[in-house]
């Protein structure tokens, strides 16, 4: 991965159904490359009434998903 001057690069962790390639691929627009991850002090729930998962602080938890780095808003 290059560097360009200019553009902020940020990490971002996915979780739910992102962790989907295919989908992950269709919402960002481009193949990506991303690692298993945990993050610590949450939990992955599903949505009441919804088919989409949300991310909520949960002490001694621990959210699985996906680690994409060097994003950058475009």
């Amino acid at each position: 991965m290059g560097f360009t001057a200019g553009v902020e690069m940020s990490d971002w962790f996915f979780y739910g159904t992102l962790c989907h390639p295919p989908l992950l691929r269709v919402v960002l627009g481009r193949d990506v490359s991303g690692v298993d991850a945990n993050l610590t002090g949450h939990a992955v729930h599903w949505a009441a009434g919804q088919d989409s998962a949300v991310l909520v602080t949960q002490r001694e938890a621990v959210a699985r998903g996906v680690l994409v780095r060097g994003l950058s808003s475009d």
